[in-house]
């Protein structure tokens, strides 16, 4: 395989990933919403928590595909 369908490929998986992390960030908020008024004070600190995890892994993800990216430019 070439070096350029090799970065492809990555590209394509790291979006796939991120696409899932994406739709669990948007399922934690959205049961956030809907369950307000019955969650505990321990499981929204856990939300919280978990949501600020995602979205940074949501940031690294888009940082290590930006990079992948700008590789192709120099192939």
């Amino acid at each position: 395989m070439a070096k350029i369908d090799e970065i492809k490929e990555k590209i394509s998986l790291y979006k796939f990933f991120l696409g899932i992390i994406t739709g669990i960030i948007l399922s934690v908020i959205g049961y956030t919403f809907s369950n307000y008024q019955n969650l505990k004070t321990s499981l929204m600190i856990l939300i919280i928590i978990s949501i600020i995890i995602l979205l940074y892994l949501f940031v690294l993800l888009t940082s290590i595909i930006i990079k992948h990216i700008e590789k192709l430019k120099d192939l």
